[in-house]
């Protein structure tokens, strides 16, 4: 970014203050306040997180806990854990919060440092002990340490709480999806099956509806993983290709099992044409 020289920065380079807060003013303009698994961010946000960053490392740095926050939020989106972490441990110093700790619990579960991410959460627990994103990454990781009846009753008080798919700190996989995909694995099919569905009542996504068709299919409710596999095909969807190519394949085998020929006919063809439009 080219800065005016008669601004603050154009006449000192140093003035930590005025990085944050023009941190801030982009921040909000590629609005990553409003950044979620659904809505990808419009930009890479190296340029916020170089000004955050400079910010933080001058000799008179600003110690200003949103911008902490914010540069968790855009690191956890990127993928940087190490540098996440590196942020929340300082931010959770600066003024311990349950936003801070819970992204610390972000950062380390995504490093796979189960430990530390239940102790953060936990401290996240004790200032806000009625915060439903603390409570489901709780139930996330007590299904990851095997404890699916610890999980199941942090997941109980999460959606109690009114968890849904937004998020403070969006990682790319909603926190609901994460819990899914876990009970799935795990053969807790109903379980996943209300998870899901939660997390359709906010969120249209592709992959929810895939996974749902997935957890239909192992309670042995054929109709309803159609239906799931149907609703990918929908424009207001948007799928991938893969996605696309995914439901169809689904559809033609339930189908063939429900013994609809007619049906089987269609999927097939819609998804021969899928395959030439791929080559």
């Amino acid at each position: 970014m080219l800065l005016p020289p008669d601004g603050i920065l154009g006449k000192d380079k140093r003035h930590a203050v005025a990085m944050t807060l023009l941190g801030h003013a982009l921040f909000l303009e590629g609005r990553w306040d409003t950044l979620s698994c659904d809505k990808p961010a419009s930009s890479s946000g190296k340029e916020v997180m170089s000004f955050y960053e400079k910010a933080m490392g001058q000799r008179s740095p600003n110690l200003e806990p949103l911008q902490y926050l914010r540069l968790c939020r855009l690191y956890l989106w990127t993928g940087k854990f190490y540098e996440a972490k590196d942020v929340a441990i300082k931010a959770c110093k600066l003024l311990p919060s349950a936003s801070s700790w819970l992204a610390l619990g972000l950062a380390c579960y995504k490093q796979n440092e189960l430990g530390q991410a239940e102790e953060a959460l936990c401290e996240a627990n004790i200032l806000d002990p009625s915060n439903p994103q603390v409570w489901g990454m709780l139930s996330v990781i007590a299904m990851e340490a095997g404890k699916p009846d610890e999980s199941e009753l942090a997941l109980q008080q999460a959606l109690k709480l009114g968890l849904s798919t937004s998020e403070t700190f969006p990682v790319g996989t909603f926190i609901l999806e994460q819990m899914a995909r876990l009970q799935v694995k795990a053969g807790i099919f109903s379980l996943a099956s209300s998870t899901l569905r939660r997390a359709l009542e906010t969120s249209n996504r592709a992959a929810l509806h895939l996974l749902l068709a997935q957890t239909c299919l192992g309670e042995n409710d054929l109709p309803a993983a159609a239906e799931a596999c149907r609703q990918v095909l929908e424009h207001e969807v948007q799928p991938s290709e893969a996605e696309r190519k995914d439901a169809l394949t689904q559809l033609v085998a339930i189908y063939k099992r429900l013994k609809q020929p007619a049906l089987v006919d269609k999927y097939s063809h819609m998804l021969k044409k899928v395959g030439a439009v791929a080559e």
